[in-house]
């Protein structure tokens, strides 16, 4: 099927210059991009570390060195936007690191979770860590985002869609097992009372993959905190249940409850080379003593995969999301489940009900047609500590799109009623004026 692209992108630009809006391609465009590419090809990914596909990682030969430059820009009416991401990453024996600082006006540096600003600009390292690769082991240490979970991208364990945190992560894969551990450290909170408040996460996985058609797994992970508080030893261990901490009196009460802990399920089943089923289950403090305090629960199920139409592919993402009320959310000194004002699982947070939808129409290689629909519903934002009265209950985001690769230059133009870079903050939830834009993005590589 053929397209002038150039009479769209002129049917575009007048409505371009009649609503006054150019918005930046964002990096996470190009990931969901080459993820319906990957389910068009059948290739499968699903059961790769999902832990990866947040990096830029090429197949680099032992001392390789790249750099890769990305631009964007959006200009706004009252509140431009520009940024850029600058990667440097590269292999030394068995050693790999990548080196990610982002640039943003400073007027946006809460997109970034950057507190500080000079000369109009913000900064932070999203990606900035060492690891070491040797057959199935690999251990890493230093920043990156984390997405643990089945669903691409919107895990209500860990979206990998808030800004990166430091952490330690070991991973080491037997045959059809594999294993993960994390013990990291999240934003720090300055309390008036109590001063800096130190906030610390360990996770922990164990992921079965017994064909190519099914995948599943389970782990935990908790989040404890407290004025001076240090690595608890007891949440390094590789294999004993977070929560049961409690029940030995090892959690930190002193005056709050500071340790929140979570279990969760995920699960991945291939039917057919075009269609695929997933799951994620979750249990926020976890009641295994009689404290007459209910579970908190989350719940996803979704699919994906494609059709054929017109000779060509209709790659499809879907998922149902439900989230309790009290879920992410704890009573101690900073243990709800963020970072920097991000939502560290959901990304739309506790009291969430979302129907997910993202198609993606392949009229060639380079040709993508994106339309991304998304049902939202709010509760009791009070007594989630995620709002005022004054917020709608039920939203419909949507963002119809084509987009056009040139090399190495990127053309997004469509309509959409809403804004939201990389991931979602607490407490915005707002809906725009419906607007036509146009989005660029360049990026290039340089080889050492």
């Amino acid at each position: 099927m053929n397209l002038s692209f150039s009479k769209i992108f002129k049917l575009f630009s007048l409505q371009i210059i009649h609503f006054y809006y150019l918005f930046g391609f964002q990096p996470l465009d190009i990931e969901i991009m080459n993820f319906h590419d990957e389910i068009a090809n059948n290739d499968r990914f699903y059961f790769k570390d999902l832990q990866q596909r947040n990096l830029i990682k090429s197949d680099l030969n032992d001392y390789d060195l790249v750099s890769k430059f990305i631009f964007g820009s959006e200009l706004k009416e009252g509140n431009p936007l520009n940024y850029s991401d600058v990667h440097f990453e590269g292999k030394i024996s068995n050693f790999y690191f990548h080196i990610n600082p982002t640039f943003i006006n400073s007027r946006n540096k809460g997109y970034i979770g950057s507190k500080y600003s000079r000369s109009n600009i913000s900064a932070r390292f999203e990606h900035a860590y060492l690891k070491y690769e040797h057959d199935n082991f690999y251990l890493k240490i230093g920043r990156s985002p984390v997405n643990w979970g089945e669903a691409h991208s919107y895990s209500i364990i860990q979206s990998g869609l808030s800004p990166g945190y430091d952490h330690i992560g070991f991973n080491i894969n037997l045959v059809n097992i594999n294993y993960d551990l994390i013990i990291g450290q999240l934003s720090s909170v300055e309390d008036e009372r109590y001063g800096r408040i130190k906030r610390f996460v360990s996770a922990k996985k164990i992921t079965f993959t017994p064909n190519d058609k099914l995948s599943f797994g389970f782990g935990d992970q908790i989040i404890y905190t407290g004025h001076n508080r240090s690595i608890e030893l007891h949440y390094l261990n590789p294999f004993i249940p977070y929560f049961l901490s409690g029940l030995e009196y090892e959690e930190d009460e002193t005056v709050f409850d500071n340790d929140n802990s979570m279990l969760f399920l995920f699960g991945k089943f291939s039917y057919k080379k075009y269609l695929s089923f997933f799951g994620e289950a979750l249990i926020d403090d976890f009641q295994i003593d009689e404290t007459n305090r209910p579970n908190k629960i989350g719940l996803k199920i979704g699919m994906n995969g494609y059709v054929t139409i017109m000779k060509n592919k209709l790659s499809f993402y879907i998922d149902r999301s439900f989230i309790q009320a009290s879920t992410y959310i704890h009573n101690g000194l900073y243990t709800n489940w963020d970072n920097l004002n991000y939502n560290l699982g959901s990304v739309f947070g506790a009291g969430s009900k979302n129907y997910f939808g993202q198609f993606v129409y392949h009229f060639s290689k380079n040709i993508k047609l994106l339309l991304e629909l998304n049902h939202l519903e709010k509760e009791n934002f009070n007594n989630t500590n995620l709002g005022n009265d004054n917020y709608e209950k039920n939203f419909i985001f949507y963002d119809f799109s084509i987009i056009k690769k040139y090399s190495n230059n990127y053309l997004k133009i469509g309509r959409k009623n809403f804004d939201i870079p990389y991931g979602i903050k607490k407490n915005f939830y707002h809906l725009g004026p419906d607007k036509f834009y146009f989005s660029y993005m360049y990026n290039f590589k340089l080889n050492y």
